[in-house]
């Protein structure tokens, strides 16, 4: 049913297969394979898209691989969004090359977005380089998730880019996404420039007042913690 005409007939046998994949035994991983087979071969993009939703509901491991080859090949936008969301949901390691390539390529921003938020929580230190890019070239969502995923990575190498950030007074939000950033960095220019904000500048950055202390306290723990 997956390549009836219909497109509702096609995501409720989608869907219907993911019930089974919930079940036990053999008839749950005949499921799994048909679902995944559906994300490979079908030449509906609704179909794929809804494949991958149920892949990233099941939480099946074994889904990862057939995932990564799939966001590859992917032409239709809305399915590599919804491949990337899918893998989000595993966490795994083999997915941050794929997703840094999507982060150089892919010229869909709503992709790209994605693949950001994808990063953001695995914490890799080989997305810091292309993230970095993103903060700097970009606005928006873009720009905010970027903001948010160095900061959970907490490598030096963002300091100067998030500083830049707070810099800038085009966007509020982001300075502030930018000083709470700084704040999970245990780094010495990170918590000197902290204080110089704090110090020198009280009256432009009030607004950021709470937050500033707040990154101050974070960033001194880390770094007792660190010489300890």
């Amino acid at each position: 049913m997956t390549d009836d005409p219909d497109e509702k007939v096609r995501s409720s046998a989608i869907w219907a297969l993911k019930r089974w994949a919930d079940g036990h035994g053999s008839e749950k991983y005949r499921s799994l394979e048909a679902i995944m087979t559906a994300l490979q071969n079908n030449p509906y993009s609704q179909v794929r898209v809804t494949a991958a939703g149920a892949l990233r509901q099941l939480g099946n491991r074994k889904a990862t691989d057939v995932l990564i080859q799939c966001l590859t090949k992917e032409r239709k936008p809305e399915v590599r969004s919804a491949i990337i969301s899918a893998l989000r949901q595993f966490q795994d390691e083999r997915s941050v090359e794929p997703l840094i390539k999507v982060l150089k390529t892919d010229r869909n921003k709503s992709v790209r977005l994605e693949a950001v938020k994808s990063l953001k929580g695995l914490n890799n230190a080989r997305a810091v380089k292309p993230l970095i890019k993103i903060v700097r070239k970009h606005s928006g969502p873009l720009r905010s998730n970027a903001i948010m995923a160095l900061g959970n990575m907490q490598d030096a190498r963002a300091v100067k880019p998030l500083i830049d950030v707070i810099e800038d007074e085009s966007n509020k939000y982001h300075r502030k996404l930018a000083v709470t950033a700084l704040g999970k960095i245990a780094d010495p220019r990170a918590l000197r420039y902290l204080h110089d904000i704090q110090d020198k500048d009280a009256e432009r950055y009030k607004y950021l007042e709470n937050d500033i202390r707040q990154s101050i306290a974070r960033t001194k723990r880390a770094s007792r913690v660190n010489t300890d």
